[in-house]
């Protein structure tokens, strides 16, 4: 169930990764990380603890390269 709610949500938006941050839409980029947190979720009930660190440094990762601002700075 987490795996189904959390990458249906983080895929489509982290395919449009560039744009949402080009844009600095903040709506579309919370998305992505409370779908990629549920994943993580999903893998820690599973006992995957490589993969739950593995999701939650992208979150890290995904927060700063949003927060360096778009391309056209």
């Amino acid at each position: 169930m987490f795996f189904l709610l959390g990458y249906g949500l983080a895929l489509p938006i982290g395919a449009k990764f560039a744009s949402i941050k080009a844009t600095q839409n903040r709506i579309a980029m919370i998305g992505h990380q409370v779908g990629v947190f549920l994943a993580a979720v999903g893998w820690g009930a599973r006992g995957s603890i490589a993969m739950v660190a593995i999701h939650m440094l992208w979150i890290v990762v995904a927060r700063i390269w949003f927060g360096m601002g778009s391309a056209q700075d």
